[in-house]
């Protein structure tokens, strides 16, 4: 794969996965919904893809996208290795929504990136 910036993309999907950490344990006091953290994940994501597009020559869209799927590996690393429950985890509707946010979010941030460097 090349022109993709590897490690731009990890360090800013982790990044952006501390930021939301961050949110989810200090910043938010209200009920967490599924619609609050998918929302956030998006922006979050769309500012993480944006930023890495931003110093790609090529593949933004795709750059942005795996942005996000840092976000979804590391997710998982932390959910099921870190904190494992006895080998069961389960990732029910919020965490299918919430990795679709920090994909298209990533990719979203990537298109944006793309259409402002084309004028």
């Amino acid at each position: 794969m090349k022109n993709i910036m590897w490690l731009r993309i990890i360090l800013t999907g982790l990044a952006i996965e501390v930021i939301y950490g961050l949110y989810i344990g200090f910043i938010r006091w209200y009920e967490e919904s599924i619609l609050t953290s998918v929302l956030a994940l998006t922006v979050l994501m769309v500012i993480g893809g944006y930023l890495v597009a931003r110093k790609a020559h090529s593949k933004h869209l795709l750059q942005g996208a795996l942005v996000g799927l840092v976000g979804v590996f590391f997710y998982i690393f932390v959910a099921a290795v870190l904190t494992p429950d006895n080998g069961q985890s389960f990732f029910g509707l919020q965490f299918w929504l919430e990795d679709l946010a920090k994909i298209g979010g990533g990719a979203l941030g990537g298109y944006l990136e793309l259409k402002q460097s084309e004028h």
